[in-house]
């Protein structure tokens, strides 16, 4: 997440799913691309006034599997799905 004022309840969002949150750090311009291309593409499914609470969990589900594995330009044209498992089984 950056750390615009959108993101204030982060920790209550963190409770509720589950899912530890990270901010890009303030002095790390290098780490915003990533975060402001991937909320583009979100946008391509929800336009900006987009309420989530009202989007069943089945169509998030869907855009989440459709992100992850559509290629990004970079690294290498992989998907983000490949690029995690190569780098969890470099771990293992």
């Amino acid at each position: 997440m950056d750390n615009g004022i959108e993101c204030r309840l982060h920790e209550r969002a963190s409770q509720v799913t589950g899912i530890k949150i990270y901010f890009v750090h303030p002095c790390a311009i290098y780490e915003w691309g990533r975060n402001e291309n991937t909320n583009g593409l979100i946008r391509q499914y929800l336009p900006k006034s987009t309420d989530f609470r009202n989007i069943p969990p089945e169509k998030l589900e869907e855009i989440i599997y459709e992100l992850n594995n559509r290629p990004r330009k970079k690294p290498s044209c992989r998907v983000p799905l490949e690029a995690f498992l190569e780098n969890v089984a470099l771990r293992i």
